[in-house]
C-alpha cells in the first residue's frame, strides 16, 4: 500500500511539472512571437489579429513608425504613420456604477415591454 501511495504522489508531481513547463514554454513563445523582446533598432509596438493567419502590426524603426500587414504568404507595407498616430492612446475610464452595455440593455428591455428585475 505505501508503494502505491508513493507512485501516485510521484505521478502527480510529474504531471504538475509537465503542466508548469508547458505554461512556461507557451508564455516564452508568445513573448517572442509578439515581439516583446526589443531589438537594437527595430521594435514591435502593437499587433492586432484581423482574421486567422492575418494581422496588422505597428513597428518602429529608429524614430519612424510603419503599419504592415502580416499573413501566411508574406508581409505587405501599408503606410508610414506619424508619431501622433502611432503613440499609444490613453484609455478613457468608464464611470463607476452601471456599464454602458447595461444601460443599453435596459433601454432595449423597456422598448420590448419587459420590466427590469432589480
Amino acid at each position: 500500500m505505501p508503494r502505491q501511495v508513493f507512485e501516485i504522489v510521484l505521478l502527480l508531481a510529474v504531471f504538475i511539472a509537465i503542466i508548469w513547463a508547458a505554461q512556461f514554454a507557451s508564455k516564452k513563445i508568445a513573448g517572442i512571437q509578439l515581439g516583446k523582446q526589443k531589438g537594437k533598432s527595430m521594435q514591435l509596438i502593437e499587433a492586432m489579429y484581423v482574421s486567422p493567419g492575418k494581422m496588422l502590426q505597428i513597428i518602429q524603426v529608429g524614430e519612424r513608425f510603419f503599419l504592415i500587414a502580416v499573413y501566411k504568404e508574406g508581409i505587405t507595407f501599408l503606410t508610414e504613420l506619424n508619431t501622433e498616430d502611432a503613440a499609444p492612446k490613453e484609455e478613457i475610464p468608464l464611470p463607476a456604477g452601471k456599464s454602458p452595455f447595461a444601460d443599453y440593455l435596459s433601454k432595449l428591455k423597456e422598448k420590448a415591454g419587459h420590466k427590469d428585475e432589480e
